[in-house]
C-alpha cells in the first residue's frame, strides 16, 4: 500500500488498504490511510461508507491523536455525510486536551475544518488562521484552503483570494510533486492539502480559474 500511495497511485493503494482495514478493523491507522486513498480515487459511496464505521469505532475515544486522526478523515470532503457534532467533538477533544503537543497546529487545523463543515465560518477562520502560522507546510495548505472558504463565505473577497493564494504557493513551491513518483510519507496530508485547495478553488474561482491555480483531480 505505503508503494503505491507513495507513487499517486491511488486505487491500488486503497484497495490495499481496504484489505487491511478487513484483516484489522481494530486499528485506527487504516482507516487513516484508507479514507484519503479513497478520497483521492474520487470513490465517495465507500468513503461515506467508511466515514460511517469510524465513528462507529472510534466515536468514543478519549486518545487526542485518534480523536483528531479519525476526525480529520472524516471531514476531507463533504461527500463524507457523517454526523457533524459528533466528528467536531473528536476534533474538540484533540484541541482541548493537546495544547502541549507539538501537533497542536494539526489539531488546530482540524478544529477549523469541523467548524466550517458545520457552516460556522466566522469560528472555523479563527482556528485555521491560527493553524496557517504553523511553519509545517502541509498544515499550513490546508489551514489557508479552509481559511480561504470561511473568508469567502463570510464574504471577505479579497482576505479569502489572498488566502487561496498563499496555500497554493506553499503547495507548488514546498510539498512534494505528484510526478515526481514519490510524496513521501506524509502522503495522507498531501491528499487532504490537494483536496482542500481543490475545493477552495471551485468556491472562489469557480471552475473555470486560471489553470495554474488548479489542483489536478
Amino acid at each position: 500500500m505505503e508503494f503505491f500511495a507513495r507513487a499517486g497511485r491511488w486505487q491500488e493503494a486503497a484497495a490495499d488498504a481496504a484489505r487491511i482495514v478487513e484483516f484489522q478493523p481494530a486499528e485506527h491507522q487504516h482507516y487513516h490511510a484508507l479514507a484519503p486513498l479513497l478520497v483521492a480515487s474520487q470513490d465517495f459511496e465507500r468513503y461515506q461508507k467508511l466515514c460511517a464505521e469510524i465513528i462507529v469505532r472510534f466515536g468514543d475515544t478519549k486518545d487526542i491523536f485518534v480523536a483528531d486522526r479519525m476526525a480529520k478523515d472524516c471531514l476531507i470532503h463533504p461527500a463524507a455525510g457523517v454526523d457533524l457534532p459528533r466528528v467536531a467533538a473528536l476534533a474538540e477533544i484533540a484541541v482541548t486536551l493537546g495544547k502541549d503537543q507539538a501537533a497542536f497546529p494539526f489539531f488546530q487545523f482540524c478544529k477549523g475544518l469541523a467548524e466550517y463543515r458545520q457552516g460556522h465560518f466566522a469560528a472555523a477562520a479563527e482556528w485555521t488562521r491560527k493553524a496557517a502560522e504553523t511553519p509545517f507546510p502541509l498544515v499550513a495548505v490546508e489551514a489557508n484552503a479552509v481559511l480561504a472558504m470561511a473568508q469567502y463565505q463570510l464574504q471577505q473577497s479579497e482576505a479569502a483570494r489572498a488566502s487561496f493564494a498563499k496555500g497554493m504557493t506553499i503547495f507548488e513551491t514546498q510539498l512534494p510533486k505528484l510526478e515526481s513518483g514519490d510524496l513521501g510519507g506524509d502522503w495522507r496530508d498531501w491528499i487532504i492539502a490537494r483536496t482542500l485547495l481543490a475545493e477552495a478553488r471551485v468556491l472562489i474561482q469557480g471552475a473555470s480559474g486560471p489553470e495554474h491555480h488548479q489542483t489536478k483531480p
